[in-house]
């Protein structure tokens, strides 16, 4: 499985007044390229109506999409800062009429493709208001998964089926087995994905996503279920960019998310779906309700941490999320330059954030987490 996205930011003044991107950014189809110094493509900055988008390079690596984050944040910010502008990291901002009336045609745009919502079979989401008349714009952080065709793992059952590596790679013919039966028995699998993602991703979003820019992101962009299906898997629509404000919430979401997906692969979608109503995840997400998404996670924490294939499911990067949690994000953690530590140069991709056990060191040391750490109790709702 591979792992990219296209997070999504806005330019602002001194002031705090919006920026409207295309008046630092190219459009879509010539992109500003962000490389390493080897000349590897890490990322793409280009505008996307009123906000800056940033598309990642896929990578099957975690620590490797971060470093592309890395990369591309620090292209925004000197493009910004050259100008005299910063990056803003939220969900919504305001928009007047006086500003979009100085705006492209296509810079007022909120997009023309659909988004499509799990919960409801895949129907298509309700149309977005006149963009002319709409004095709010939002940023979305929407994680693409990428999974190989039925036709290329037949290749590959084949290839090992057929050579002396069988004793070594059995694993990835059993994987692709189980893999193509899947797939063969539930042509809509992007659905049941998506299910999984709200339930293990979206909901603990919510925890920490509660700015009220997320909120009134929700009403809407961004609600349960929201996604998009593509040639190569599906692009999961539900989180805003708050999870770009650091390396350790960027890599704890993924890490979520590849969890979700997993739990699909292993057949453990309805023993997940089972530990909680749907209705409770779908009004946590769409109302960005902290109080019901605690109850939610309480319900689902358990099942993760005794079948958990990924370290974000794990105790102690749990028990971190639910400090920054009770702490609040932009309370707590530090602004995305800070965290991201945009002064570094890095010599090249695949050595800033290795891994989330890195990128949480510096909250294990603080003395408030170790005095939670040492009296956590997982039935806590710790609001």
């Amino acid at each position: 499985m591979t792992i990219g996205g296209d997070p999504e930011f806005f330019f602002v003044d001194k002031k705090g007044n919006v920026v409207p991107s295309e008046k630092l950014l190219p459009w879509k189809e010539k992109p500003m390229k962000v490389e390493d110094r080897f000349g590897y493509s890490l990322a793409s900055l280009h505008a996307d109506g009123i906000q800056g988008e940033m598309t990642l390079h896929y990578n099957k690596c975690r620590g490797y999409v971060s470093d592309y984050c890395w990369y591309g944040l620090r292209a925004a910010h000197n493009l910004a800062k050259k100008n005299g502008l910063s990056i803003l990291l939220d969900a919504a901002i305001h928009t007047p009429k006086s500003l979009l009336d100085t705006v492209s045609p296509r810079g007022k745009e909120f997009g023309c493709d659909p988004d499509f919502i799990a919960w409801l079979d895949g129907i298509e989401s309700p149309p977005m208001p006149p963009p002319d008349d709409h004095e709010f714009r939002y940023s979305g952080g929407h994680i693409h998964f990428g999974f190989p065709t039925i036709e290329t793992m037949q290749r590959e059952i084949a290839m090992y089926n057929n050579s002396y590596y069988k004793v070594m790679y059995g694993w990835v013919i059993e994987r692709n087995t189980k893999m193509i039966e899947l797939f063969k028995n539930d042509p809509n699998y992007r659905i049941d994905m998506v299910k999984l993602l709200d339930y293990i991703a979206g909901n603990t979003a919510v925890l920490l996503d509660q700015t009220e820019g997320a909120t009134l992101r929700r009403k809407l962009y961004g609600q349960a279920g929201t996604f998009r299906p593509t040639s190569y898997g599906l692009e999961y629509r539900v989180l805003s960019n708050f999870w770009m404000k650091s390396p350790y919430l960027m890599q704890y979401i993924i890490g979520l998310c590849r969890e979700a997906i997993t739990h699909y692969f292993a057949g453990n979608k309805e023993t997940i779906f089972n530990l909680v109503d749907p209705s409770d995840i779908i009004m946590a997400i769409n109302n960005n309700d902290k109080a019901l998404a605690w109850k939610n996670w309480n319900k689902i924490k358990g099942f993760l941490t005794h079948h958990y294939t990924e370290d974000s499911a794990a105790m102690e990067n749990i028990k971190v999320m639910e400090f920054i949690s009770m702490k609040g994000v932009d309370n707590h953690l530090p602004v995305y330059y800070d965290g991201w530590n945009l002064r570094a140069r890095g010599s090249s991709h695949g050595n800033v954030f290795t891994n989330i056990a890195d990128t949480r060191a510096e909250i294990e040391k603080e003395p408030e987490y170790r005095k939670f750490r040492d009296s956590y109790n997982p039935n806590t709702i710790y609001m």
